[in-house]
């Protein structure tokens, strides 16, 4: 597959997982981000890959590693607008004093589901840099 049929796959892989792949439109050839991508949240901006050591450092291959990494990696695969959606219900119901009664991405409570399984789940967020409070990835639910 061509660079550019590659590109745009994980342009459109990037933006269903809520995401947006990003190129630098640098045009000088000796340029550091020449040809190189950031991928950012299509709804907070926040750069998730490509800002380190500078702004758009990441190849294609990085960007296909970032894309698939997240399934591959737990039996739990999120999206990055399902990973966000679940940080803010999380964090709604701990102020409500109510963490045991937020939805989980398998349609049950909490509190119906095993610690494996919330496990899976907190290390599919970590994949996405969101760290939940009250949570580790040893299937433990502490109190924030």
């Amino acid at each position: 597959m061509s660079d550019k049929g590659r590109e745009n796959r994980l342009r459109r892989e990037a933006k269903r997982q809520g995401l947006m792949l990003l190129k630098s439109r640098r045009r000088d050839p000796h340029a550091l981000d020449f040809g190189r991508y950031m991928l950012m949240t299509m709804e907070t901006n926040l750069v998730r890959l490509g800002s380190e050591p500078n702004a758009f450092s990441a190849t294609l291959d990085d960007v296909e590693a970032y894309l698939t990494r997240s399934a591959e990696a737990t039996g739990v695969s999120l999206t990055a607008a399902e990973a966000m959606d679940l940080s803010k219900r999380t964090e709604l119901a701990r102020e409500a004093g109510s963490m045991l009664d937020v939805v989980m991405p398998n349609g049950k409570k909490l509190r119906e589901c095993t610690f494996a399984y919330v496990a899976e789940v907190g290390k599919a967020l970590e994949g996405w840099g969101i760290a939940l409070e009250g949570w580790d990835t040893q299937g433990q639910l502490g109190r924030a």
